[in-house]
């Protein structure tokens, strides 16, 4: 018997090695790209483009969610400055 398998629980570790997404997402690990595989379709998969940040940004903010940091850019506007 094979116990299905749980996308949001997935131990990723706690490690900062950003890589950029087919999606332009950047993601804090390959893992956490993975786990979000986990949760699309066969025919939705992300692939991994290369290592770092999806595109280079002026401000970069990190937040955390279940003990897993995410990088974001935070895009300022004309009306922002």
């Amino acid at each position: 018997t094979t116990t299905p398998l749980n996308c949001d629980n997935i131990p990723c570790a706690l490690i900062f090695e950003p890589v950029c997404g087919s999606d332009g997402e950047t993601y804090s690990n390959a893992c956490v790209l993975g786990a979000e595989n986990c949760k699309r379709g066969p025919d939705d998969k992300i692939f991994i483009e290369h290592s770092g940040f999806c595109s280079s940004c002026a401000s970069k903010t990190m937040s955390t969610v279940r003990n897993i940091f995410f990088m974001y850019c935070v895009h300022l506007t004309a009306s922002d400055i």
